[in-house]
């Protein structure tokens, strides 16, 4: 599966607080909405490419991005990732580890979007610039 094939998931705002900096929004080259779930029904979430991520951004450039990833991870309330957890998987990427931790994608309005993975899948075209994925490294739900 080519990684521009590919839509990521990024929460915009919760309960009706913004999640993301407007520096973040206004560097988003294609901006759409992702259609909302009903147990999202408090949730407004992006529909983004790869480079538009705040992740992929936050690789490129690592000082100017830094703050909106930080900003990011406190305000979506993401308590397992932090910068220094995301730098140190960069730091140690292993991609023959993703045949037992795969990334896990789904197909919903007939496109294909990632549920787990937009962290190693920044690395993956960032570090090693990866343009397919191979099908030992996902699972489709």
């Amino acid at each position: 599966m080519y990684l521009d094939d590919l839509y990521f998931r990024i929460v915009y705002s919760k309960n009706g607080k913004s999640i993301l900096t407007s520096e973040y929004l206004q560097s988003i080259n294609d901006l759409k909405y992702f259609e909302l779930y009903k147990f999202w029904q408090d949730t407004k979430v992006l529909k983004l490419k790869l480079e538009d991520t705040i992740h992929y951004k936050l690789l490129l450039d690592k000082v100017f991005w830094k703050n909106n990833y930080i900003e990011y991870i406190k305000n979506s309330n993401q308590q397992d990732h932090s910068l220094d957890k995301f730098m140190s998987l960069y730091e140690n990427f292993d991609q023959e580890k993703l045949k037992e931790n795969k990334i896990t994608i789904f197909k919903k309005f007939g496109s294909y979007y990632v549920l787990d993975g937009n962290h190693r899948l920044a690395i993956m075209r960032n570090k090693l610039n990866v343009k397919f994925l191979k099908s030992e490294y996902y699972s489709i739900i």
